[in-house]
């Protein structure tokens, strides 16, 4: 079944037409007057056509936007690994306890500073478990500004940021 535009206005209007007709009753109305009423009805219902149809090209556009700007964010966060990647067979290459890496992609949060970065991680040389087992039991509940760096060289990784 195939919709047929030019027969569903034609039967608007013939129906705007025979109502506008009976509203004018006592009125005697002529040919004239009701084909301007109808062609004024008929003007007003295509502009909200053409309206409807703007707003829709306009929607199209903006959905194609966001999705090359998705497009382009992949291949950023993609090009983005690769150089992590290489940064990370830079630094295994130059040192012997690198361990791994990881990449923090890029966040639309405006305050979330560690991401779109490389983190390489090292493994800690002077990491021993049972010293610092022992250690932190001893400094536990206590403020002392030597445990942050009791805490680092207690860690069996650590991270560098690139």
């Amino acid at each position: 079944m195939e919709f047929n535009i030019v027969k569903v206005y034609g039967k608007c209007m013939k129906r705007v037409i025979s109502r506008i007709a009976t509203l004018f009753k006592g009125i005697q109305i002529t040919l004239p007057i009701a084909i301007i009423i109808g062609v004024a009805v008929f003007s007003i219902s295509l502009y909200f056509v053409q309206v409807n149809k703007s707003k829709s090209i306009e929607k199209q556009q903006q959905i194609e936007l966001e999705a090359k700007k998705e497009k382009e964010n992949r291949e950023y966060v993609a090009e983005r690994k690769l150089d992590c990647l290489a940064i990370y067979k830079t630094e295994s290459d130059k040192w012997n306890n690198v361990r791994g890496w990881n990449y923090v992609e890029p966040s639309d949060n405006p305050f979330d500073f560690g991401a779109d970065t490389c983190e390489i991680i090292y493994e800690n040389s002077k990491y021993n478990k049972g010293i610092c087992a022992a250690t932190l039991a001893e400094y536990e509940g206590e403020s002392n500004l030597d445990m942050r760096a009791l805490i680092i060289e207690c860690d069996e990784t650590f991270t560098k940021s690139f």
